[in-house]
């Protein structure tokens, strides 16, 4: 007996053997790629950051002192990128032993990874580590007086 082969197709068996093929590689694949969006969220805020101690010795040069907020290192050109956030700007002023200095934390909403630095202190290095579990800015509160 000989069967009619006029259609042409997939057998059901073929479809749902490419559908569990592409469904695996999906799998294996997806944690690369959140691995790479933490990464570029990072970089964003660590960008930023370098961009706030550009912004603060523009300040300091116009203005002959410190910015007491984050909101005159913004009067300064500083604008964060569209998904940064400043979680701590903490001036600290003059002491006998140290000149002004900031200390800066900020992190991406959706991000485990804090970025940070103390400026002049650490002469420009922007500094990051991880976090478990929480996100953004959670966790951060400025310092009571």
């Amino acid at each position: 007996m000989v069967r009619n082969r006029g259609t042409a197709g997939f057998t059901l068996i073929e479809l749902l053997l490419v559908t569990v093929i592409l469904g695996l590689l999906a799998s294996i694949s997806a944690p690369y790629f959140a691995a790479a969006r933490e990464k570029a969220w990072a970089a964003a805020v660590m960008s930023d950051v370098r961009n706030v101690i550009t912004s603060v010795e523009t300040f300091v040069a116009t203005e002959d002192r410190w910015p007491s907020s984050i909101e005159e290192v913004e009067s300064a050109g500083w604008t964060a990128s569209a998904e940064t956030e400043v979680c701590l700007f903490i001036p600290v002023p003059a002491t006998r032993y140290r000149g002004d200095y900031f200390i800066m934390v900020a992190a991406h909403p959706a991000s485990e990874t804090v970025v940070w630095t103390a400026y002049p202190i650490l002469d420009g290095r922007v500094n990051s580590f991880q976090r478990s579990g929480q996100r953004g800015c959670e966790g951060f509160s400025p310092p009571s007086s």
